[in-house]
């Protein structure tokens, strides 16, 4: 049976249990809530040898991690790893605990 989630100025979605402390949020609201952050340099995973150049975030906060990125980038600060800001989860991945805020990207 699906579940209910809000985190006030985020929305509010459906989702399910999955395994390992993972949920499965609805489509719908990930269509309509999230968006694509472009980096101004591409930067490695942390814990990976994989390396991205964009990455999905709620879009409210989408500009502003754009503007951040592109400002490391101006004053040489720009990090070296990045592990990403949309995981759908538990705290601490335990389903006895609460959502991540993570899982609103």
């Amino acid at each position: 049976m699906p579940k209910s989630a809000n985190v006030g100025g985020y929305g509010s979605f459906q989702y399910e249990e999955s395994v390992g402390g993972r949920i499965k949020i609805d489509p719908l609201w990930r269509a309509t809530h999230t968006a694509i952050c472009h980096l101004p340099r591409p930067i490695q995973v942390t814990g990976s040898r994989k390396t991205i150049s964009q990455f999905e975030c709620h879009y409210a906060v989408a500009p502003y991690m754009e503007a951040m990125f592109r400002a490391w980038l101006a004053e040489g600060v720009y990090p070296q790893t990045f592990g990403g800001c949309w995981v759908t989860r538990h705290m601490l991945w335990n389903r006895r605990k609460p959502l991540s805020k993570h899982s609103f990207g």
